[in-house]
């Protein structure tokens, strides 16, 4: 055997230890498992990260950064953990709501740092504010047009509970 004969060997193993790699089912993702969800489901996340089906190595992490952005403002944060034969594991940690924001008959949930979102599940305990437009700083931000309250305002008006009867829904004009 000459070493040309051992170069073409070598050279089409390599192809089709390539092939195999972006084209074999045993590095197929099925779906990702999401930890630490509690009002997310798995389902729902999974669909928005549009994986199941593509080989773990074509998966971009940053594009799915994206994708999770838009999609759940509600994410505090997350991780991605990327293993091979074909395992993600997403970790993630969802904001605390604290006020309902209601506005022209529509309800968004905002945490501590101003950031709405919206509802999913049930919560106990919200402050709920009927607003008849954005106050002074709010913004809509984001392609889905998300609520950003700023910091101080969701403080203030969480200071103002004490003073509420229970039950009773603050009024912003």
């Amino acid at each position: 055997m000459g070493w040309r004969l051992v170069s073409g060997v070598i050279t089409a193993l390599m192809l089709v230890s390539v092939y195999l790699l972006f084209f074999s089912p045993f590095f197929v993702v099925d779906s990702v498992e999401v930890v630490g969800a509690q009002r997310l489901t798995s389902i729902d996340i999974n669909q928005a990260m549009g994986l199941a089906g593509e080989t773990i190595f074509a998966i971009d992490p940053e594009v799915v950064q994206q994708r999770l952005e838009t999609a759940f403002p509600e994410l505090k944060s997350f991780e991605l953990a990327i293993g091979l034969p074909h395992t993600i594991v997403l970790s993630v940690v969802e904001r605390t709501p604290l006020i309902a924001w209601i506005q022209n008959e529509e309800e968004v949930w905002v945490d501590d740092e101003g950031v709405g979102f919206m509802p999913r599940g049930e919560v106990e305990g919200l402050l709920r504010v009927n607003a008849q437009g954005l106050p002074p700083g709010a913004e809509l931000v984001g392609t889905n047009e998300d609520l950003l309250l700023p910091p101080e305002l969701v403080e203030t008006t969480l200071a103002l509970r004490a003073y509420l009867p229970e039950g009773a829904k603050l009024m912003y004009q």
